[in-house]
């Protein structure tokens, strides 16, 4: 047998190797999508097309809605990323937009936080009592519980014939490292403060605690209360009714689904598109639907928006809390994560509290926390701002630990029913 050493110095090896070709191969991906970048600079950016008459907003949901732009691969590459802010702002101007009939949802993969899908989930009912039109469409895979969701939001729900519905409920995986840890020699050192703590677990247990169990659990039933009760609001069914369908019919098929009254058709793709068509008024059995992307109706100028000199001032706090600059490395192709530095916000917090044309400032929070000692420099410049001027937290999908102590400092703090938070570890 070789000494447990020899294996420590072969795994570090391989790590070694593995992140040396990793960043060589992004270096690589860097330079080719500056070229690219400077290369489509070349053409003419063209000015933003005009809204035309009777259009509909074309929204693609898949895969996370990111808070912030990121400044990674995707950007260089020239992909312009579309914030979940973007879709809220775009949904209040279409409300006020005379020449917008509707949306249409292209509802795939989507890995949004619940809290982000519930604030989205009550946009697109307001859009509804403006009187404008909303269908949800699927692609071949069908929906699962977080599509049909968002789905549920829309005064028609079409699946094509092959799609499934899968109906199979909530749960939560929890992993745990110790005994790969102690094959490795290698003995973690913690520090925590209280039972619900649960964030080292996976490094100093095999098991879950009672209180690890207790939160999680609270997190899975509360998802699983709000996805019930709006999905038997929309579709004007009894709540008893879909827990038996959850509970005893995992996977449905779209017939199955329409004929539950999950669904309003069985259409496939073609077909939906000319419901669409007739929606707008279009008679050209040739012409596509008048379709507006998010990203050409971001720029479109809209009557009735904000003036004047006073502002609101909007600062993120997403990723984690670290000392020093934040960073954004996600990046709608390749992934990636962000950090909100305390050098950073503090710097934003101050020019906000500075500048007399910012009457209050909405701090957008998305963060499981971080460096202790980051998050008291930020709660410092939070409570500064307060004393001038008011300063209200909006927490997305999880405010958790050095996340919820800076919103602390704020006035008033306001958040979804399925936003996480608290210093749960």
């Amino acid at each position: 047998m070789r000494p447990m050493g020899f294996w420590k110095t072969t795994l570090a090896a391989a790590v070694g190797v593995l992140v040396a070709g990793g960043l060589l191969g992004g270096c690589g991906l860097m330079l080719i999508g500056g070229l690219i970048a400077s290369l489509g600079s070349l053409g003419s950016k063209g000015e933003p097309k005009p809204v035309a008459d009777r259009s509909a907003l074309l929204i693609k949901l898949s895969g996370d809605l990111p808070e912030v732009a990121g400044d990674g691969v995707g950007s260089l590459l020239g992909h312009a990323t579309v914030t979940f802010r973007d879709h809220l702002t775009n949904l209040d101007k279409l409300i006020r937009d005379e020449h917008m009939q509707g949306v249409v949802l292209q509802v795939g993969d989507v890995g949004a936080s619940w809290a982000d899908l519930e604030e989205l989930r009550a946009k697109l009912l307001a859009v509804r009592r403006a009187g404008k039109f909303v269908y949800a469409v699927s692609g071949d895979n069908g929906l699962d519980e977080t599509g049909l969701f968002i789905a549920s939001a829309a005064d028609s729900i079409f699946l094509p014939p092959q799609a499934r519905l899968e109906l199979n409920g909530f749960a939560a995986e929890l992993p745990f490292f110790k005994l790969t840890l102690d094959k490795l020699g290698v003995e973690p050192i913690v520090v925590r403060a209280g039972r619900y703590k649960s964030a080292v677990e996976p490094f100093t247990r095999t098991d879950a605690s009672p209180e690890n169990l207790e939160v999680t659990r609270a997190i899975v039933d509360g998802r699983y209360r709000l996805f019930v009760t709006a999905l038997a609001a929309s579709r004007k069914l009894d709540t008893a009714r879909i827990s038996a369908l959850v509970n005893g019919q995992a996977m449905l098929t779209a017939a199955e689904a329409h004929a539950a009254g999950l669904i309003d058709g069985v259409r496939y793709d073609d077909e939906v598109r000319e419901i669409i068509k007739r929606r707008l008024g279009q008679t050209d059995a040739a012409e596509a639907p008048r379709f507006v992307t998010p990203g050409d109706y971001r720029s479109a100028a809209v009557a009735g928006g904000p003036s004047g000199s006073d502002q609101i001032g909007l600062i993120y706090a997403v990723g984690n809390i670290v000392s020093g600059r934040s960073t954004s490395d996600g990046d709608p192709i390749f992934g990636g994560s962000s950090s909100v530095g305390s050098e950073t916000l503090g710097a934003e917090f101050r020019q906000a509290r500075e500048d007399d044309d910012v009457k209050a400032v909405v701090l957008r929070i998305d963060s499981p926390g971080g460096s202790a000692t980051a998050s008291e420099a930020m709660w410092r410049e939070i409570e500064l701002t307060r004393r001038v001027k008011p300063v209200i937290v909006s927490m997305g999908g999880v405010a958790a630990s050095g996340g919820y102590y800076i919103a602390a400092a704020a006035d008033t703090i306001v958040a979804e029913p399925g936003t996480i938070t608290g210093s749960i570890g």
